[in-house]
């Protein structure tokens, strides 16, 4: 009686492991402005003005895709630009992911930030905040360029924001 026991709880839990969806892949969309979460930008950097996607782009083995978006009154504009690449075939941007961390250490200091993709970090620059994340074939970037603002036009809160976004169009680009 105790073999059996133990032999079902196994058998449960082999089902279990083998019943459990696969990590999905990211895939391109023919508008990724459509894709990018508003809710947490908006929030905190204004009204949404204008969104401009750029064309997706197949280059062999990564499909480039980007979209620039802007925020905020007349007089204090805040351009974001949100890009992707994806790679395919099964790829992984990981190594894509490391080279261009490097790069932007150099530029400042990152701060990582956890419970984003398989890794991802934010840092600031001359330019504004920039928020980087990989996730298996996807690498997302986000830059919001306040640099020519004076300081008292900055919003607080522009990381989160980033964050925020950023989680929800992983998961939209995911769907």
């Amino acid at each position: 009686m105790f073999a059996r026991v133990v032999v079902s709880g196994v058998l449960a839990l082999l089902i279990a492991a083998c019943s459990s969806p696969a990590p999905s892949t990211y895939r391109a969309t023919g508008d990724l402005c459509g894709r990018v979460d508003q809710a947490g930008l908006t929030a905190t950097l204004g009204k949404l003005v204008a969104s401009k996607p750029g064309p997706v782009t197949p280059g062999g083995l990564v499909t480039q895709q980007t979209c620039t978006l802007q925020y905020g009154e007349p007089a204090a504009r805040i351009p974001v630009e949100v890009s992707i690449q994806l790679a395919t075939n099964g790829g992984s941007v990981a190594d894509y992911y490391q080279g261009l961390r490097k790069v932007a250490q150099t530029d400042g200091q990152l701060t990582p930030v956890p419970g984003l993709g398989q890794d991802a970090y934010a840092y600031t620059n001359g330019i504004g905040p920039h928020l980087v994340a990989y996730d298996r074939n996807l690498y997302l970037s986000y830059a919001v360029v306040t640099g020519a603002l004076p300081p008292e036009k900055v919003p607080p809160g522009i990381d989160a924001a980033e964050v925020t976004s950023a989680r929800a169009t992983m998961a939209a680009l995911a769907e």
